[in-house]
């Protein structure tokens, strides 16, 4: 019996769909394999959208989401990232509450109001936020306390019997102001909660007599009600308070915490300069560490990836606090902050933040 005839060639174009099938494969295999050797994967895990909680909006803190926004884009265009203005630290902490909520969502912080809400004192009064981790140091939140040029007023005693601005509810601004002067002068001034730009245009119109503002300098706010709207004010020194303000924080949370109390640097010493706002001169000041903040049920990749792009693109983040940082100033390194301050013990790193610094030898100093 003869064999059967062999089958016919499929027509032409089901073999070229066929060949380009193929070549497609292999050539999208050695472009992978390219990717791989050149940069490594993109490393945001589940999160196709993912939530910055910043401050108030167009202050320092908030482009600083806007960089974090850029970084997350340009490892992965196809997540979205929304950069969500908010009151400030503890409205920003409060929303990694819910774990479900918070597997994609970072919260630029005042790591001393993280350790609040971990223990669940001041802002946060026995509502603990269970399972706060940090990521890692962004800069530092530098306390202004401002006067009208013109006030007669040049010592913070002064504000003692006086109203002023002390920032929203629930911000960072508040809690460090209720340190300075209730706890450390032991008076307490009229308060007005307000954002940034109605406390500066009350101080302009003379409703209040002084604002009180933990940011980044410059603040584009006061820079512009400097610059733009004749606000002629004054920066009252505040250096002299760093020390009785760690001595205040040292003194309560040993008593609160026990055992578990960790003592090392909170406050840092802080200069606002001579170029942040023109006309008022350099101020020495005190200094409030922010870092990025995490619950613990956040995804492991895109944790590792922050943590990993806050220590090697640094100055993408400099350049957004202080536009083309012409001046060289730069923030301060892991390696010089986390082995240094106690907010680190106090409020853990996430475990896959630990890991890379560890893999750098940063190591918090936990005694």
């Amino acid at each position: 019996t003869a064999p059967p005839p062999p089958p016919p060639d499929p027509p032409w174009w089901r073999r070229r769909a066929a060949l380009i099938a193929t070549a497609t494969v292999v050539v999208a295999a050695l472009a992978a394999g390219a990717v791989y050797i050149l940069q490594p994967p993109a490393r945001l895990g589940v999160c196709r959208t993912v939530s910055v909680y910043t401050g108030q909006e167009n202050t320092p803190y908030y482009n600083y989401g806007l960089a974090l926004k850029r970084r997350i884009h340009a490892s992965d265009p196809d997540t979205d990232v929304t950069v969500e203005a908010t009151n400030g630290t503890a409205d920003n902490l409060a929303r990694l509450q819910d774990p479900g909520g918070s597997t994609c969502a970072i919260a630029i912080s005042q790591l001393n109001g993280a350790v609040d809400a971990h223990f669940g004192v001041n802002q946060f009064r026995n509502d603990p936020i269970d399972g706060l981790r940090t990521v890692g140091p962004v800069w530092l939140d530098i306390l202004h306390l401002i006067v009208r040029a013109d006030s007669g007023i040049d010592d913070v005693t002064q504000l003692c019997n006086r109203k002023i601005s002390t920032g929203l509810n629930n911000s960072g601004s508040l809690q460090v102001g209720q340190v300075l002067f209730n706890n450390v002068l032991n008076c307490q001034p009229a308060t007005d909660p307000a954002d940034l730009d109605r406390g500066l245009a009350d101080l302009h119109d003379g409703k209040i007599d002084g604002v009180l503002w933990a940011g980044g300098a410059p603040t584009p706010q006061i820079l512009r009600a400097v610059t733009e709207d004749g606000l002629r004010i004054r920066l009252l020194p505040l250096a002299r308070y760093l020390a009785p303000m760690g001595a205040n924080w040292d003194a309560a949370y040993r008593q609160r915490l026990g055992n578990r109390f960790v003592s090392g640097s909170v406050y840092e010493p802080a200069t606002i300069d001579a170029q942040d706002y023109p006309g008022i001169g350099q101020t020495e000041t005190v200094g409030v560490p922010n870092g990025l903040v995490v619950n613990q049920s956040a995804d492991h990749d895109l944790v590792a990836f922050i943590a990993q792009d806050l220590f090697k693109h640094r100055p993408d983040f400099e350049q957004a606090l202080w536009g083309t940082n012409q001046n060289g100033r730069h923030f301060e390194t892991a390696a010089q902050t986390i082995p240094r301050s106690s907010l680190y013990c106090l409020v853990p790193l996430v475990s896959e933040a630990k890991r890379y610094y560890d893999s750098l030898n940063i190591h918090a100093n936990c005694g």
